[in-house]
Parts: C-alpha cells; sequence; structure tokens
C-alpha cells in the first residue's frame, strides 16, 4: 500500500488481522444460528429441549450466554445445525469478502 506520497508502506499485521477475521467469523457464526432458529420459530427454551432431545444437557440461560458472546466451536455449531436439521446455510447476506473486511476504515 502507498501513501500520499507514493511511497510504500508496509501496514501488514497478522495479528491485528486473525483477530479481525475471529471477530468476523463469531458474528457470522451468532447471525446464522440466529436466522435458523427464527426460521424455525425456536426459542433458546426450544432450543435447549431439543439438545436435551439429543441427549446435550443445556438450559436456556447458558445457551443465551453462550450464542451471546460466541463462545461456541464450530463442532458445537455445527451439531446444532445438525439437531435444527438445517440442509442448507445461505451465507450471501453474512458477511464482507475478507479484503473488503480488512480494507475497511477503522472505527
Amino acid at each position: 500500500m502507498a501513501d500520499e506520497s507514493g511511497e510504500f508502506v508496509d501496514d501488514f499485521d497478522p495479528k491485528a488481522n486473525a483477530a479481525a477475521m475471529d471477530a468476523a467469523g463469531l458474528s457470522v457464526a451468532k447471525g446464522l444460528l440466529k436466522a435458523e432458529m427464527a426460521k424455525r420459530r425456536l426459542t433458546y427454551e426450544g432450543l435447549a429441549n431439543l439438545m436435551w432431545d439429543h441427549g446435550i444437557e443445556e438450559n436456556e440461560r447458558n445457551l443465551r450466554n453462550k450464542v451471546s458472546r460466541g463462545g461456541f466451536s464450530a463442532a458445537w455449531f455445527f451439531a446444532v445445525m445438525m439437531m435444527m436439521e438445517v440442509k442448507m446455510l445461505d451465507m450471501s447476506h453474512s458477511y464482507e469478502t475478507v479484503s473488503d473486511y480488512l480494507n475497511r476504515p477503522a472505527t
């Protein structure tokens, strides 16, 4: 990337970029989970009951906290998607391209 004078400026920060992508990924995963729950008119209580039916002990409060803070793994996310019988995820409205995300102005 060049500055105003045309000089090359190396502003690549791998740690900051990785942290930004992690945050973006969590945001997308939370949004997809909430969208799939909404499509099925499934509350957190209903999701907890569904998980109990599959032998996973979760309660409504823990689920709310887990989803709110994004404290779940990809394995947990996909297990929940399978429990809800999600066949396809539409991510077309969920995220920007990686380059758009990394190149947007800082807030």
